[in-house]
């Protein structure tokens, strides 16, 4: 499961709150080179990120807490963005060639592409129908305790 702690930021009137988890770091501790990891457009776009959730779990303003993606989420995102209009577009081709030759062909990998775009767009509306790919828990306040010297009998 890959994780990262969030705040929250804005609490709205129709029990949504917005979370924003922080730009991320240059580098981890396993990595020599602090840029390494960050090149081109992802370098660029280090800066915190805000999302807005149902306030499912009470949460105020300056709250933390722990966004958690499930194993496999990461995977079937992929899959359905980049495998699947491939694969119609592929499919597209071979029935235009089939049908009647390489003009055919083209326009059979555009209505391919089409459809996978449209494919996109409906999995997109119906994700954001209330489903998130993370879920989250609230995260205590840390509590202290002055350090004294204790003696247990």
């Amino acid at each position: 499961m890959t994780q990262c702690d969030a705040h929250v930021v804005a609490v709205t009137s129709n029990n949504e709150v917005w979370v924003e988890v922080p730009a991320r770091l240059t580098a981890c501790e396993h990595c020599p080179n602090p840029m390494g990891c960050q090149t081109g457009l992802l370098g660029q776009a280090n800066r915190p990120r805000r999302y807005r959730m149902s306030n499912t779990l009470d949460l105020r303003v300056g709250d933390r807490v722990r966004l958690v993606v499930a194993e496999g989420t990461v995977f079937r995102a992929v899959l359905a963005s980049y495998v699947i209009p491939l694969l119609l577009i592929i499919s597209g081709a071979m029935i235009g060639q089939r049908l009647a030759g390489d003009e055919a062909a083209a326009g059979g990998a555009l209505v391919g592409l089409a459809l996978g775009f449209a494919l996109l767009r409906r999995c997109e509306q119906s994700f954001h129908d209330g489903h998130h790919p993370f879920y989250w828990q609230k995260l205590c306040k840390e509590t202290t305790f002055p350090k004294k010297n204790l003696y247990f009998i």
